[in-house]
């Protein structure tokens, strides 16, 4: 199975344990297959790095470059028709 995940699965995947995570621990098992865009990856960086969800990184010590570089790594980019 393929599957595309827009920013707010992945957001939601970042801070909570619910059913978007279980989606990511699926691409990390290599049970399906994320395709994504780099437009994809640049609006969930955007929402990730803004003052309202900073704070929340930091109190959770996340390190966002990591977790998105390990999304991408786990991914295949494709280039969509349209938007």
């Amino acid at each position: 199975m393929r599957v595309t995940l827009d920013t707010n699965v992945l957001v939601s995947a970042t801070f909570w344990k619910g059913y978007s995570y279980e989606i990511i621990r699926l691409i990390d098992d290599e049970k399906i297959i994320s395709l994504t865009s780099h437009e994809i990856i640049k609006e969930y960086s955007k929402v990730i790095f803004s003052n309202e969800i900073i704070d929340k990184i930091r109190e959770k010590g996340l390190i966002m470059e990591k977790i998105i570089g390990g999304f991408m790594k786990k991914s295949f980019f494709i280039e969509p028709k349209r938007s």
